[in-house]
């Protein structure tokens, strides 16, 4: 999934200026009209420098996962029972595709 929202904003890319990444920008708002995909303008926004998504923080420097939403992962005590353990998988599974991709992210 997670591919599927990079390609989607490979507009995020700026390019060498703004008017590059404006021409980008158009060209990603025409396909999206042409796949018949309506977008809610008042929802839009535009020329971010960082955004929150499906938890994942998209910038600069790429697509990693929140740290907000990773905390509780990180702040977890060692699992002591058999319940703990499940527990514990059952989070880890919640972010399995982000683990696969960048496997330190959790390690912050």
């Amino acid at each position: 999934m997670i591919e599927k929202i990079q390609e989607a904003l490979e507009v995020w890319n700026p390019g060498k200026d703004e008017a590059e990444h404006d021409a980008r920008l158009q060209q990603a708002l025409q396909q999206i009209e042409a796949a018949g995909v309506a977008l809610n303008a008042r929802k839009c926004v535009f020329k971010q420098s960082l955004v929150k998504l499906l938890g994942h923080v998209i910038d600069k420097d790429g697509v990693r996962a929140d740290p907000d939403k990773t905390a509780a992962i990180r702040k977890m005590e060692s699992p002591k029972s058999v319940s703990e353990l499940r527990r514990f998988l059952g989070m880890m599974t919640n972010s399995e595709s982000f683990r696969q991709r960048s496997p330190r992210s959790l390690n912050h």
